[in-house]
């Protein structure tokens, strides 16, 4: 062999070599949606705030002073954005009649991704139900 060919596969061996040891890009997880949810008079309000580079959803729930169960369930945030969610119990309520309980909550695209990945099947049931193949009268 001539030098130029060992020389050509010496680099080519050295290229390969670094390009094996190189380490892998990890995806990176992201931000969170932080909410705050809250009353103001008859109302209730959440103000949530997205610090991911992708969208995500918000949805805000809660209970009025007349009773009446609200849910406003999946509502659009854009990426690195705030957004406000409002929800009137109605006229004639003062502060103390306003919401009951108010609750608001985000996912990002990131999240829902990987909670559908680590879990695709969350309730465990199978083609069979909660209890496999077999009716539940008959499990030890």
């Amino acid at each position: 062999m001539n030098r130029t060919t060992v020389a050509g596969m010496i680099a080519v061996a050295m290229t390969t070599g670094a390009v094996l040891n190189a380490g892998f890009a990890q995806a990176k997880p992201g931000g969170a949606i932080t909410c705050r949810a809250y009353a103001v008079g008859a109302r209730a309000v959440a103000d949530c705030v997205n610090s991911d580079d992708h969208p995500g959803t918000v949805t805000l729930t809660g209970l009025c002073g007349n009773l009446r169960v609200f849910r406003q369930a999946n509502v659009p945030i854009a990426p690195n954005s705030p957004i406000r969610l409002t929800e009137d119990c109605g006229r004639g309520f003062s502060s103390s009649d306003g919401p009951i309980n108010q609750n608001a909550w985000g996912e990002t695209q990131y999240q829902k991704q990987h909670q559908d990945d680590s879990n695709p099947n969350p309730y465990g049931y199978g083609p069979y139900g909660p209890y496999g193949p077999y009716p539940p009268w008959t499990l030890p």
